[in-house]
């Protein structure tokens, strides 16, 4: 009896064009002037949501493809995402790294690619110090002190917010709308008692919130419509959501756990965010997309970090990629199928990350708020 109730469970989602969800699901994202790739694509999330699992593989470390090409070179196809990541921006630009140069997620996104941008924010490790990182106990940055002008934390944070915002206008005007996911993991251990992990987690979940708010404000304020806002969940971390109109999407990171764990988490998010998609926004050791899928565990999408575990075995094995793309997903469209006839291999620039700061450049100068209005400081 119970194989024929999921069976004609299953039916009935196929008679239909929306996810099994869309009675509670939101289904336009909350930027009210999102543009028309932004609200392409919020659709297409929409209606892949329910039903399988779509791919995305890591940049490894931060600007290029090169685990997608990975992925290609061991099942025959490209993962449909691929997450980049600005951890160095506090760098660029400078020989090694350069971010406004968009070609790599440009090529991605022309070959047909979804786009995720994730952001390791590093600061000075302390007040005009040259070594930067984003671990809340390696830094005297304190993010309750960016509400005080004449602060290094206030100028700080809206210099790097500035080019951050430089490196998105340059993405919008290609056309490139980005699933956006920063100040991720904002919780980190405070809810089992222990500590943030970030220096925005650092103060506490109301400053938190009041960071991720200001910086939607920030966008949208100077015209900012490609986003589509991830906010990701430590789990057990409510009182840290930043709210339903500026968040789209829920994503939660899962290391080394097995299905009861996983199915665990997916349940309590689904029921705590009833209007938003749940995505297993970054995974290590988890199981593979066919197992939980068999146990009704169906993310928006699943990221293996790139690189490897302690034991040396890669986040994302082989077994677990040829699962996900020559078994379970074979033939769909959350996999992404190069459409170049070429036989030469893509390529993305190569950015040495060997330590060295960037050049000191002039800033085209910071927007600062002002009442309801941004001027520039």
């Amino acid at each position: 009896m119970t194989t024929i109730i999921r069976t004609l469970l299953v039916a009935a989602w196929l008679l239909s064009t929306v996810p099994s969800f869309s009675q509670t699901l939101s289904p336009k994202p909350v930027d009210t002037e999102a543009n028309s790739q932004a609200l392409a694509l919020y659709d297409f999330l929409y209606q892949q949501y329910g039903s399988k699992t779509i791919t995305c593989s890591m940049a490894q470390p931060v600007w290029d493809y090169d685990k997608a090409q990975a992925v290609k070179t061991l099942t025959g196809q490209l993962p449909a995402m691929h997450c980049f990541d600005l951890m160095h921006l506090c760098y660029s630009p400078c020989d090694w790294i350069n971010y406004d140069d968009i070609t790599p997620v440009k090529e991605w996104h022309d070959m047909g690619g979804k786009v995720v941008l994730m952001w390791h924010w590093q600061v000075p490790k302390s007040q005009g110090s040259n070594e930067y990182t984003s671990t809340a106990s390696e830094t005297t940055f304190r993010p309750v002190n960016i509400d005080t002008e004449g602060s290094w934390e206030h100028q700080l944070f809206y210099t790097d917010l500035w080019e951050a915002y430089t490196v998105i206008k340059r993405l919008q005007d290609a056309g490139i709308t980005v699933i956006w996911r920063p100040l991720h993991e904002a919780a980190g251990n405070v809810p089992n008692g222990g500590e943030a992990w970030f220096w925005w987690g650092k103060d506490g979940a109301d400053v938190f919130k009041g960071l991720w708010r200001r910086m939607f404000d920030y966008f949208q304020d100077l015209g900012i419509h490609n986003l589509i806002w991830t906010w990701t969940s430590c789990d057990e971390d409510g009182n840290w959501y930043p709210g339903d109109h500026q968040v789209d999407i829920i994503g939660t990171d899962i290391y080394s756990r097995n299905e009861v764990s996983v199915k665990s988490r997916f349940l309590r998010l689904q029921q705590r965010y009833p209007s938003k998609m749940i995505t297993l926004s970054e995974c290590g050791d988890v199981p593979q997309l066919s197992v939980m899928e068999a146990d009704e565990v169906t993310w928006l999408w699943a990221m293996p970090w790139y690189g490897n575990n302690n034991q040396g075995n890669p986040w994302g094995s082989d077994a677990w990629w040829n699962d996900a793309v020559n078994t379970y997903a074979s033939g769909i469209s959350s996999i992404l199928i190069s459409p170049s006839e070429s036989n030469e291999p893509f390529t993305t620039p190569i950015y040495q990350l060997d330590g060295r700061r960037a050049s000191a450049t002039p800033s085209p100068g910071i927007y600062i708020r002002k009442g309801k209005k941004w001027v520039i400081h």
